[in-house]
């Protein structure tokens, strides 16, 4: 299934989640804390600079829901994964493991053809591989999401990582995120902005010369889902701000189609106060929206 419109991971389901380290089969890894970032406590809360870390780099842990969710996405959030690494998900409708309802297979999160191979330049940074380079990835949070191509109902979600290049020699992440998530039927409109809030402060000297607070830059989405149908108005958009309010964080997808820009775009935001939603027709709404990442 393909997918086309704006995407909301909601609503989430890590506070129905507990998460450990797992051991499927013999020859697997099983994910073994770093004590300070342990899995069970930091795997689905914020801070996102709280991380869950292991000692190693090759790794397998589980996240178990209380009962069986109706799941459709799901989101590595701020990993520290090199380029070469790999990532399985595996859902499960049983503690088992013995129904399988979904595998994703081996995934490079960076993804090995970000940039297809006729489009580069023979000077491009990313003609040789692919991949994002360097430059671009360089004090980036990267958030991984997985799109499933159905809803299903996993009791249990097996993650495999294998990144034997990872410079730190330690996995961890910020977020482990599962959600049922709000597949929009209407794409944002025409005119909708994007750009940073900026929260750098600057002071000048007697001199002239300004010295910086560099601090960091929340992205931001703004703008319209029109002629939303009146159903999906009241149990998606009206719900998403009556049960998260603007504290709340969620998995945001803008464009699903544009993969090749997803490092720049996909993350966890929360709703800003966009105003009221109008009724424009007899089974639609106008629906206003603005959200800001969250940073932390």
């Amino acid at each position: 299934m393909s997918f086309t419109n704006l995407i909301i991971g909601f609503p989430s389901h890590r506070e129905l989640i507990h998460w450990e380290g797992i051991q499927v089969v013999p020859a697997d890894t099983a994910w073994v804390d770093d004590p300070k970032y342990p899995i069970a406590a930091n795997a689905g809360r914020q801070p996102f600079s709280r991380v869950a870390r292991a000692t190693g780099t090759t790794v397998q842990f589980a996240a178990i829901f209380d009962t069986p969710e109706a799941t459709q996405l799901s989101a590595l959030v701020r990993h520290n994964l090199s380029s070469t690494a790999t990532v399985r998900r595996r859902y499960y409708a049983d503690m088992a493991l013995s129904t399988l309802l979904y595998d994703t297979g081996p995934v490079e999160p960076w993804s090995a053809d970000v940039y297809p191979f006729d489009q580069c330049e023979w000077e491009d940074a990313a003609w040789w591989d692919g991949r994002y380079p360097l430059a671009e990835r360089a004090g980036m949070a990267w958030t991984w999401p997985t799109l499933l191509p159905e809803l299903i109902m996993p009791k249990v979600v097996v993650t495999d990582i294998v990144d034997v290049e990872n410079p730190a020699g330690a996995v961890e992440f910020g977020l482990d995120e599962h959600a049922r998530g709000w597949f929009s039927s209407v794409n944002m409109d025409y005119g909708v902005e994007t750009g940073f809030a900026f929260q750098t402060t600057a002071k000048q000297a007697r001199g002239g010369r300004k010295i910086y607070d560099r601090r960091p830059k929340a992205r931001f989405w703004s703008g319209v889902l029109d002629t939303l149908p009146k159903d999906e108005y009241w149990t998606r958009g009206w719900e998403l701000l009556r049960q998260y309010d603007l504290d709340q964080p969620f998995l945001l997808i803008p464009d699903p189609v544009d993969t090749r820009q997803w490092l720049r775009q996909v993350g966890m935001y929360t709703s800003v106060d966009p105003g009221s939603a109008k009724w424009i027709a007899t089974n639609d709404f106008s629906f206003p929206f603005h959200f800001e990442e969250a940073l932390d």
